[in-house]
């Protein structure tokens, strides 16, 4: 994506790699000045040093959205410029019929025939090189140092929600004289980085490959040479940028994508496994270490066959368990959130319009595959993770939860106490008035393909009489509906429910959830009768064919009436298994 930081140049210039393009937006941040979008340029670091290809936006936004004789005649202007002007061109290669309109524009309408007949017809004017060859025969402009950056628009799309609409809000006053008009150096935007930040799965994605390099690089001398390369392989495939982001397509919002992250990095998991001879039945390894580096220490736990990753700041959730024969994250979702085209389905804009004679780019396309969208657009107000607990002073209805409900019975997000010996988490629950009600102990253990999770609340308030406690399970299983994957409620004859469907089981004591395509199943059983919920949830985000909604998976509620007893105590034990689907 064009990215740039100071760090990445030794690592080029020990490759042999001689220059690198970025976007001419970067060479102008480097002295806040105008006019450098033409020749090329040297940059160093700690003695390294590369050369810097600027690539010319205003080229970027005309091809091939412009008719060619326009962008003739913005050679024709350019070649008065002092000199031999050399002007780069790279882009993605995708807005030559993949981006919606192009197809025809480019091919059938023949801009791409076009172009390259007017490229051919005016050699006394346009001469075509590639950059290499520029750079062996001409002095840099200039030694410049650049800020990191990326691509103007990256550098928006990285901003939080209410940043970046403030900062739209802000474009929007001005006139485009102004300096700080959309696009101006003045208004640079976020920094790349803090994708990891806005989408909590990615910096998870993101740390669980630091966290699964640190355990390849510790396995080395336990790996033959040739399975180290191929658990090597799989940790280069999981770094792969595009299910880390999101801007105007897709990215992070695909589940496919981060499956496929975390399938290659469970992969190189297993392989690691191997060589440390760890067999499979075997009571968990428990680590207690600040796993993605926000200066809270998380829970570990890994065996032969399962990961579970608690965050005891966070509740004392759960937001990966990952089933390793059949290298599955089974919390591959996405939680929702609002994005600034959000604002476009509410004020009903349903399609684009299209100028005669020219196709829009992405950034002004607007179109959606369905109707209803406006009322998918939920957003909720922290990560969805599993063993997430949750008390209610009513019983709620299924409407209720699946909605919108603030307030009561929201998930417990504070942080617990944790006691790493004993592996318990406590917190107190409060009522909405902030008066204690009940406290709440929990201990974990992992054995083999087993999550058992004992469950203790004592109440400490006369308020606690009465009130449901809720476990919520979120599991993200790529399809909401499909041929292969349903819930299965045994005590109700429920053999093939799809996941897409919202239902209420009462008085059961366990379910379970089938995926034949990921060959895993996994069970949730109690030793007390519970009430079910379930319902999935949906993000609503941008793809290249229109605004449209994603299946990110569904929420389990194991709802229990808490019914104390003697010395004001409520037990219970839930026990998650899982299995391999031949």
């Amino acid at each position: 994506e064009r990215i740039w930081e100071a760090s990445l140049i030794p690592v080029l210039a020990s490759s042999g790699i001689d220059y690198v393009v970025v976007d001419d937006y970067h060479i102008k941040r480097s002295d806040m000045g105008a006019g450098k979008e033409y020749g090329y340029y040297v940059t160093e670091d700690g003695g390294s040093s590369v050369a810097i290809v600027p690539i010319s936006e205003k080229l970027r936004y005309m091809l091939p959205f412009y008719q060619v004789n326009e962008v003739l005649e913005y050679f024709k202007n350019l070649s008065s410029s002092p000199g031999e002007p050399f002007i780069a061109m790279l882009d993605d290669g995708e807005k030559f019929g993949v981006w919606p309109g192009t197809g025809k524009w480019v091919y059938e309408e023949k801009w791409l025939e076009n172009f390259f007949s007017m490229l051919s017809g005016n050699r006394d004017l346009i001469e075509t090189v590639f950059p290499g060859e520029h750079i062996s025969g001409n002095p840099p402009e200039s030694l410049i140092y650049m800020p990191p950056a990326s691509y103007m628009e990256m550098m928006e799309w990285s901003l939080p929600f209410p940043v970046q609409n403030e900062m739209e809000r802000g474009f929007s006053l001005q006139d485009q004289s102004s300096p700080f008009k959309k696009g101006s150096l003045y208004m640079t935007g976020g920094y790349f980085r803090n994708f990891l930040v806005k989408y909590y799965e990615s910096g998870m994605m993101h740390k669980k490959m630091y966290h699964v390099e640190g355990k390849l690089r510790a396995a080395e001398k336990n790996l033959p040479g040739k399975e180290y390369k191929k658990a090597l392989g799989h940790l280069w495939q999981a770094q792969c940028n595009c299910p880390y982001w999101h801007g105007v397509f897709g990215g992070i919002y695909l589940p496919h994508l981060r499956d496929a992250v975390y399938t290659n990095l469970i992969e190189c998991e297993k392989i690691i496994n191997s060589g440390l001879k760890i067999k499979p039945g075997c009571a968990a390894s428990f680590t207690e270490k600040d796993y993605n580096l926000d200066g809270n220490p998380e829970w570990i736990f890994e065996s032969g066959e399962l990961n579970l990753y608690v965050m005891p700041h966070m509740g004392g959730a759960a937001y990966e368990i990952d089933h390793l024969p059949s290298s599955t994250n089974l919390m591959n979702h996405l939680s929702r959130r609002e994005e600034m085209y959000h604002k476009q389905i509410r004020d009903a804009a349903s399609g684009a319009h299209q100028e005669e004679g020219k196709v829009k780019t992405i950034h002004h396309i607007v179109e959606t595959k369905e109707k209803g969208l406006d009322r998918l657009l939920i957003y909720d107000d922290s990560p969805r993770g599993s063993f997430a607990d949750r008390l209610f002073l009513r019983k709620p209805s299924l409407a209720e939860l699946s909605g919108d409900m603030t307030g009561e019975g929201k998930a417990a997000g504070g942080p617990c106490s944790a006691d790493p010996v004993k592996r318990m988490l406590s917190r107190r629950f409060a009522d909405n008035n902030g008066d204690p009600v009940i406290d709440l102990n929990k201990k974990f253990s992992v054995t083999g393909s087993v999550i058992t999770a004992d469950y203790s609340l004592v109440r400490v308030s006369p308020a606690a009489n009465g009130v449901y406690f809720g476990v919520e399970m979120n599991f993200g299983m790529l399809a909401g509906r499909s041929g292969e994957r349903f819930v299965s409620v045994p005590e109700e004859g429920l053999a093939f429910s799809h996941l897409d469907e919202e239902a209420k089981h009462d008085g059961i004591s366990g379910f379970s959830v089938s995926d034949p395509w990921k060959k895993c199943s996994l069970t949730l059983e109690a030793d007390r009768k519970f009430t079910l919920f379930r319902y999935p949830f949906y993000t609503v985000s941008n793809s290249e064919s229109g605004i449209e909604k994603l299946y990110q998976g569904t929420c389990y509620i194991m709802l229990f009436e808490a019914e104390f007893q003697r010395g004001g105590v409520f037990k219970v034990k839930i026990i998650n298994k899982y299995e391999v689907i031949k």
